[in-house]
């Protein structure tokens, strides 16, 4: 089961390098698009990544243009 998160919830993981996922708008949590941020790829600043992951998987209305986040409950 999963519960979604915002943004802001999602940076306080990060910074304290909690795993949770992202994936693009219209993906499901459990799909091939998802992205499990594990602490080991958490060293790097949140926006960065951010940007990045927006830039490369959020580019078309197919997949959804903006990231949500999700932690497993």
């Amino acid at each position: 089961m999963f519960k979604q998160i915002n943004k802001v919830q999602a940076r306080k993981l990060y910074a304290q390098h909690i795993p949770f996922i992202i994936v693009p708008a219209n993906m499901r949590p459990d799909s091939q698009f998802a992205v499990h941020m594990k602490p080991g790829w958490m060293d790097r600043n949140f926006n960065n990544f951010y940007n990045e992951f927006c830039f490369y998987n959020c580019s078309n209305k197919e997949v959804g243009r903006y990231p949500r986040f999700y932690v497993e409950e």
